[in-house]
């Protein structure tokens, strides 16, 4: 200590440097703190390095591994959702061809196996022409027989067709007296005793009258029967003369009672017998325009105008096609206008009238579409509605001898109404609409639900210009209903 005295003394320039550097001690230490300490070379670091750098390996390969696991799964997962929805597919596509094959079964059938689905068809529907009804099953099943048979003996389906057309007129003509029978007794209890029973006392007078003028009921039935065409035996009473013996019914001419609009408009709502036509339709009945209907057509009677058709046979083809089997709809303008031929149908007329002009366009246009056709030697289409096809006129009514006379009465309110409602309630309904009026009824069809076929009018003014022959509408119409599904219809009547 002595000696470091003696040093301080001598040399003072040490001191200085001695506390200079115990003041630097503390900042040196810090620094030699974050230094790296330098370690000496350990004789296996390069072997160590090594084992780090291949665990590095092991581990950088392990995440790869890894990962393309997870990607080979994630692979599979994909694969097999692929491969559940082509399962899925190819189930749907063989039930929609298993579908697809019970759909469209009718068209691989043969034509013995349809014209017995027909027969069968129109025997359900039509029970009191069961004897007609047999008759187009055997024609059906020999139908290719017969057809050689006529190419060697063109005289074989003329007497064929006599035979049927004659039966049916035996028929037709059974009604007729039956419906005249019902309207002389109903006519009979009129209020009009007077007349009655000024005419009731010479009944032998009036029957000697009958009977120089017009044959016996059985000898009327018999020359019916040898001339077919003519629709019932010659009446020569004069007109509104009540008498004994019936006349058919659109001869008969009552003396005209007073307006009575509401019982005509019972009569009509009751005259429509398909309760499900009755339910569809039953809220028109009501509205004011078919009251003013029933107002126009009672008027017309009490001025003496004949009205047609009958009035029992306005809703005909409410009461022939039902809405159950309904599947084609033919619009037409208005009833015929002559004694005797409309009956409620459009375009059909009563068995025994002569065919109408554009009836005969019809058959014309039916022999070029469909093959086999025949033309007939009627023109009754209850054949056509009794498979479910509607003949319904723009005009439910007209007067006699004046075309169009009551399309402004509100008839076309009326019928706007039908289409609306099978537009709306029924599915893949096929419209033939022939003529201006028929085409504004178009516009009330949903295309994208129904299937819908435009001609001009069958009249000869109308088809004469084009738009009528090679139209093909019958053809075209049964395409369409064995695309929905559904039967086609046998125009053969």
């Amino acid at each position: 200590q002595q000696q470091q005295q003696q040093q301080q003394q001598q040399h003072p320039e040490l001191l200085h440097a001695q506390q200079h550097s115990a003041l630097l001690q503390p900042n040196l230490q810090q620094w030699q703190f974050r230094q790296p300490k330098q370690t000496a070379q350990h004789p296996f670091a390069e072997q160590i390095s090594g084992q780090q750098q291949y665990v590095q390996q092991q581990y950088v390969q392990q995440q790869y591994a890894q990962q393309q696991y997870e990607q080979h799964q994630y692979a599979q997962q994909q694969s097999a959702q692929l491969r559940a929805q082509q399962q899925q597919a190819q189930q749907q596509y063989a039930a929609q061809q298993q579908h697809a094959q019970q759909q469209y079964a009718p068209q691989q059938y043969t034509q013995q196996q349809y014209a017995q689905q027909q027969s069968e068809q129109q025997q359900h529907a039509q029970p009191q022409y069961a004897q007609q009804q047999h008759a187009q099953r055997q024609y059906a099943s020999q139908q290719q027989y017969a057809q050689q048979q006529y190419a060697q003996q063109p005289y074989v389906q003329q007497q064929y067709a006599q035979q049927q057309h004659t039966q049916q007129a035996q028929q037709q003509y059974a009604r007729q007296q039956l419906s005249s029978q019902q309207s002389a007794q109903q006519y009979a209890q009129q209020p009009y005793k007077q007349q009655q029973h000024a005419q009731q006392q010479h009944p032998q007078q009036t029957q000697q009258q009958y009977a120089g003028q017009q044959p016996s009921s059985q000898q009327g039935t018999q020359q019916y029967a040898k001339q077919p065409k003519q629709p019932c035996p010659p009446a020569q009473l004069q007109t509104r003369q009540f008498s004994t013996v019936p006349q058919p019914h659109w001869q008969l001419q009552p003396v005209p009672g007073p307006p009575d609009p509401e019982a005509l408009h019972a009569h009509l709502t009751a005259s429509v017998t398909c309760s499900q036509w009755k339910q569809k339709m039953g809220s028109e009945f009501n509205k004011e325009y078919f009251h003013k209907i029933c107002e126009k057509l009672e008027n017309d009677r009490f001025e003496g105008l004949q009205v047609f058709p009958p009035r029992d046979k306005i809703f005909a083809a409410f009461n022939h096609s039902t809405w159950d089997n309904l599947k084609v709809v033919i619009i037409g303008q208005d009833p015929y206008h002559k004694q005797g031929q409309a009956h409620g149908l459009s375009f059909s007329v009563n068995f025994g009238i002569a065919v109408p002009p554009s009836l005969r366009n019809i058959y014309t246009e039916l022999e070029n579409d469909v093959q086999g056709f025949r033309r007939p030697s009627h023109g009754n289409l209850e054949a056509w509605a009794s498979q479910g096809v509607l003949l319904l006129n723009a005009s439910l009514t007209v007067i006699e001898g004046k075309p169009n006379s009551h399309q402004d009465i509100g008839w076309k309110l009326f019928t706007d109404s039908v289409i609306r409602v099978i537009n709306k309630e029924h599915d893949g309904v096929v419209f033939l609409l022939w003529g201006a009026f028929a085409k504004k009824k178009g516009q009330l069809v949903d295309r994208t639900k129904h299937r819908v076929f435009e001609a001009a009018h069958p009249s000869p003014m109308a088809a004469n210009r084009g738009g009528w022959f090679g139209c093909q509408a019958f053809s075209k119409c049964n395409t369409a209903l064995m695309e929905l599904g559904k039967l086609p219809v046998n125009w053969q009547n």
